[in-house]
């Protein structure tokens, strides 16, 4: 299953920033997570030296491809080059990339439920009745 389908948790965010490092995205990521979205932090590195700071929102009740993108307002200049350097449809564009081409392993529910059938017996063999 292709991640941008997947409502996020922690394990694809992590999988999702694993994947986007390099090229102009190199400076560390931050992780936050809040009651109704996972937030994702970095810089772009802009051609004049200049590192422009951006979120990626991520919804926890919406699959992973209806993030946002959020560039960094606190300076003038962030948002004059990410004007300049056309940063925030270059990141969307980027990060739909990335979410499709990240794919995640299903479930083995026929493992899972195998395991869950062995733990009973051993809780049996144990005189505990679940």
């Amino acid at each position: 299953m292709v991640l941008q389908r997947q409502l996020p948790t922690m394990r694809y965010i992590k999988a999702f920033t694993e994947r986007f490092y390099g090229s102009e995205i190199n400076f560390p990521w931050s992780i936050e997570e809040t009651e109704s979205s996972f937030r994702a932090s970095s810089a772009y590195y802009a051609m004049d030296e200049i590192l422009i700071p951006f979120v990626v929102v991520f919804p926890k009740d919406k699959p992973m491809k209806d993030f946002r993108v959020m560039l960094s307002s606190k300076k003038p200049q962030y948002q004059y080059y990410g004007k300049k350097y056309n940063v925030k449809p270059w990141l969307v564009d980027t990060i739909a990339y990335i979410l499709r081409s990240i794919t995640v392993a299903k479930p083995d529910y026929q493992a899972l439920a195998e395991a869950m059938r062995e733990e009973e017996g051993h809780f049996r063999q144990a005189g505990l009745n679940i």
